[in-house]
C-alpha cells in the first residue's frame, strides 16, 4: 500500500452495508477498524490466501475477478459503499476471488474479533450491520451464479462436497464447551464478554 506524509482524515457514510447505522454509531464504529489508501493496480484481496477482514470501500473503484478451470473471469467491479471480505466475517478462511484496485481507493478494514467487540457494546448496530452485509450477499450470489452460467465455469468453492462439511453447531455445543465457528457468532457464542476491551485508535488515512 502507498504511503506519504501527507494523512487525511476519512469517515463512514450511510451508505451500501452501512446505510441502515445511524451517523452518530457509524462515529462509533470507525474507531475499531483503519482506513488505507490502495493506488492503481494494487491488490487488496487475492484469491487463495488467508482472509480475515472486512473492507468498506470509502472511495474509489476495485475490480473483482475469479481463476476459473481455463481462464480468469472478471466479475464486476466495486466502489463507494460496498464491501470486500463479507464473507469472511461468518467463516475465516481463504479469499474465493481476487480484488484489485482500478482507480485510487480509500478503504476501512475491520477484523472479526473487533467486529464482534463492536457487537457487544452496540448490539442494535451490529445487527443493523448485518442486515446490510446480508443483502449484499444476497445481491453478490445473485450475480455471481449468472457468472457463472454464462461463463461455464466451475469455482473451487462449489465443487466442496457437503459431506466434507463440519456438522453444524447445535446449542448443547456451547454449553458442553465444544469448539464452535471461528467466525463472528463463533466468537460471540464462545467467549465471555470483555468490558474491558478497547476500540482501535487510528482513523487517518495511511498514504
Amino acid at each position: 500500500m502507498g504511503m506519504s506524509d501527507t494523512d487525511g482524515v476519512a469517515d463512514l457514510v450511510p451508505a451500501g452495508i452501512l446505510s441502515h447505522i445511524s451517523v452518530q454509531d457509524l462515529e462509533t464504529l470507525k474507531f475499531y477498524g483503519v482506513f488505507g489508501e490502495f493506488g492503481p493496480g494494487e491488490v487488496v484481496v487475492e484469491q487463495g490466501t488467508q482472509q480475515t477482514c472486512l473492507y468498506v470501500v470509502i472511495s474509489g473503484l476495485l475490480e473483482v475477478v475469479i481463476t476459473g478451470q481455463s481462464k480468469d473471469v472478471k466479475l464486476g467491479e466495486i466502489s463507494t459503499g460496498d464491501c470486500i471480505g463479507e464473507v469472511s466475517i461468518f467463516e475465516p478462511g481463504v479469499a474465493s476471488a481476487t480484488v484489485r484496485v482500478l482507480e485510487t481507493s480509500v478503504l476501512w478494514s475491520l477484523d472479526v474479533q473487533n467486529l464482534q467487540t463492536y457487537f457487544e457494546q452496540l448490539p442494535v448496530a451490529g445487527g443493523q450491520l448485518m442486515l446490510g452485509i446480508a443483502q449484499l450477499l444476497s445481491k453478490r450470489l445473485r450475480q455471481a451464479n449468472q457468472t457463472i452460467l454464462s461463463n461455464q465455469i466451475t469455482p473451487v468453492h462449489l465443487s466442496v462436497r457437503s459431506g466434507l462439511l463440519r456438522e453444524p453447531i447445535r446449542p448443547g455445543d456451547v454449553a458442553e464447551g465444544k469448539e464452535a465457528s471461528s467466525g463472528i457468532f463463533g466468537g460471540l457464542l464462545g467467549s465471555k464478554k470483555d468490558s474491558t476491551a478497547k476500540p482501535k485508535i487510528p482513523t487517518r488515512i495511511k498514504r
